[in-house]
Formats: structure tokens, sequence, C-alpha cells
């Protein structure tokens, strides 16, 4: 995959695995018409993602059997899950009102975009991959909580943005740990359906600046958790 100025400054700690990257754009002034008619505008990209879900779970059980027989999974279905997963988290940062830009209707890392997810290729424990669906439990966890949580205030935060024609930093930040913990979770650990390239247990987040968006956070995995 190829490096965009934004990532690269989550630095690598010896014996661990890269982390997975996401990046989303500082706030700003949205439209409010856009806004008003957001969930309408995507109603085509969600209907891509849920054709796009169904594909992606014969591709999901391929690459899961991929990385038991090589300790990998193979490259191209890697590439075309870590392309779904780019996909859902562009539709889910746009559908929470953290851009004011509609996503392309591309799985490729779109240039320019202001959500951006890189995720680093590496070899598998595959005992870890063995037992994935176990594993990952406790993270899915967590996941239901913020994601139920996040249901719960977003027609207020839908009003707060439509009224104002922004989102405030206290609203902002909550969304953005939302998105974060979905977002790292399933390329950790392959979630339902993000692409198995790290064999670790889904641990904290940390939020470093981006480069090619100052002042945009960046979630990434904590570094407190090395190889298996």
């Amino acid at each position: 995959m190829s490096t965009s100025p934004g990532f690269g400054t989550v630095p690598l700690v010896p014996g661990a695995e890269p982390l997975p990257e996401l990046e989303v754009p500082p706030p700003g002034r949205q439209n409010r018409l856009t806004v008003l008619l957001r969930l309408l505008l995507l109603l085509p990209h969600a209907v891509v993602l849920v054709v796009l879900s169904v594909v992606a779970v014969p591709v999901v059980v391929a690459a899961w059997c991929g990385a038991l027989l090589i300790g990998r999974a193979p490259d191209r279905l890697e590439r075309w899950l870590a392309g779904f997963l780019g996909y859902e988290t562009r539709l889910s940062a746009s559908a929470m009102l953290l851009t004011d830009r509609l996503p392309p209707f591309a799985l490729e890392r779109p240039f320019g975009y202001p959500v951006q997810v890189r995720l680093h290729s590496s070899a598998l424990n595959r005992f870890a991959v063995l037992f994935r669906l176990l594993l990952v439990l406790p993270a899915a966890c967590v996941c239901a909580l913020v994601t139920a949580g996040w249901w719960a205030v977003s027609f207020v935060t839908w009003l707060v943005v439509l009224t104002l024609g922004r989102m405030p930093l206290p609203l902002r930040l909550g969304e953005d740990a939302a998105r974060g913990v979905p977002g790292a979770r399933r390329p950790g650990l392959g979630g339902r359906f993000g692409p198995p390239g790290d064999t670790r247990v889904p641990g904290g987040l940390t939020v470093t600046p981006a480069l090619s968006s100052p002042g945009a956070p960046r979630w990434g995995f904590s570094r407190s958790s090395p190889r298996p």
C-alpha cells in the first residue's frame, strides 16, 4: 500500500507490530443542506456497503484459512479486505458528520480525501489466528457499547451541527473516539470483516498530529502490546 504524507508519524516500537492508523480532519464548517440530507445522500453508499459485506464473508473465511496455512493473509485478499475496511470507515465518518465530504465509490485509498485508513501487512501468529473470534470478543463488546452510546446522542449531535454549521470540539472528540474504537478493532483482530493483519488483542488508543491536516487527530493502537 502506498504511503501518504499524513501517515508514518506513529513511531514503531521494537518487538511490536506496526500500528493501524486512522486519520480524520480537524473540525470545520459544514454545509447545513448536506447535513440535513446526509443520511439520504449516503443511501447509495449504504446499499453498496451491504453488497460488499456479503462478499466480504467468504473473503474473510478464505483469508483466515490462508493465514493458518502460510502465516499471513494472502496478498490479494488482504488488499481487498483493507479496501473494504477503508470504504466502511469513510462512510461511517461521513454519517457521523466527521467530514462534510461524501466518500467516493472506491475501495482504493482516495488521494486527497480527509478520512484515511492505513494498515500494515505483517506475519501472523497462527495460534492467534485460530482463536481470532474468541480473542476479539472483549473488544467487540467495547465496540458495541461505544456504538450504542453514539447512536443514543446522534440525533442531538445532528441538531447541533445543523444549527451551528459546525461540530463543537467536545462533541468532535467524542465522535473521534467512537469512530476510532471500531475502526481500530477491525484491522487489528479482524472484527467482523477486517483483514487479520495484526495478532495483538486491541489495547488503548493514542492520538498523534497528522502532517497532511494540521491539528487533525489520528487514532492508532497503544504501543503497550508487543508481538506475542
